[in-house]
């Protein structure tokens, strides 16, 4: 074969192999950002799905039992909230941020959940809380402050925390979730800046159970 010949054939046959390696890249890279963003679309379906069913069994409880509903999360915190209601502001509504809008008739703290909490009387409230205590500077205080509201009875809290967990198995399946490892904590803790943003501040923990299943358990940051 002619030495130019070879040279045309050789250079189709790169061009040809370069052009699938870069096709089967794209095509890989695709299907793993659909894949990825499959995932997420689905955890916060499940999310917001769960925000729904816990405070509707938070509201219904409070009725029954003639208690309050106090709300730990601004019900229109997350952008798909802003649109469509998801859960409500209740009697009582506590967010750093504020909550808006919401009925003339909820009070509203716009402060320190711990410091709104002291405002509430002895063994008078329901608790919705959603996504709030990864922030708040001492667990155990909050903690102290649920129980003396709830006459310790922690099946009068509802709790939605989704960060770095299942948590559509945890509450439909009971699956109980582990201690989130080195790496888990290590990566929340690299990403918690972008969290910030929302004026919620610095997440200090992961929850990874909570009530009215178990009691709060989570990993500091």
């Amino acid at each position: 074969m002619p030495h130019k010949k070879k040279i045309v054939i050789y250079s189709i046959l790169t061009v040809f192999i370069i052009s699938t390696a870069v096709l089967s890249g794209t095509v890989f890279w695709l299907a793993h950002k659909f894949k990825n963003v499959q995932h997420k679309s689905w955890k916060a379906c499940r999310k917001l799905s769960m925000q729904h069913i816990l405070f509707e069994k938070a509201r219904e409880k409070a009725r029954s039992e003639n208690k309050k509903l106090v709300v730990i999360g601004n019900p229109t915190g997350g952008w798909v909230n802003r649109i469509v209601p998801i859960y409500g502001c209740g009697d009582i509504c506590i967010d750093i941020a504020g909550c808006s809008p919401c009925p003339e008739s909820t009070i509203i703290y716009k402060m320190d959940a711990i410091e709104a909490l002291k405002k509430i009387p002895d063994n008078s409230a329901v608790v919705f809380e959603s996504e709030v205590f990864e922030y708040v500077g001492d667990m155990q205080n909050a903690i102290h402050e649920l129980d003396r509201i709830t006459g310790k009875d922690h099946s009068r809290i509802f709790a939605v925390h989704t960060i770095s967990i299942s948590h559509w198995d945890y509450h439909i399946e009971g699956r109980k979730p582990t201690p989130p490892c080195k790496n888990t904590i290590r990566s929340r803790k690299e990403g918690r800046k972008k969290y910030a943003k929302t004026g919620e501040g610095m997440a200090k923990r992961i929850i990874y159970r909570f009530p009215p299943r178990d009691r709060y358990e989570w990993s500091d940051l």
